[in-house]
């Protein structure tokens, strides 16, 4: 996709593309080129997006009561 005679203000211009549900992963590059002739090059990467795994441990008394007005615990994660 191209954009072409793009007006700017003050300098800046957003745009957006969107990718579809399963783009084509590997690594990709954004040319500009201004009115100048002078190039500007931008590259990045498209990859799988993976959760992260993370484990939380938590640690209570063994019995609570409602008349407890505070509870001691430990929170770890993992």
């Amino acid at each position: 996709m191209q954009w072409r005679d793009i007006n700017t203000e003050h300098g800046l211009k957003q745009l957006s593309f969107s990718l579809s549900s399963e783009p084509i992963q590997g690594s990709y590059k954004i040319v500009i080129v201004k009115q100048s002739g002078v190039k500007k090059e931008h590259s990045f990467t498209v990859e799988e997006f993976v959760l992260p795994r993370f484990e939380v441990q938590v640690k209570v008394p063994k019995a609570i009561s409602v008349q407890d007005e505070k509870v001691n615990m430990t929170v770890c994660g993992v």
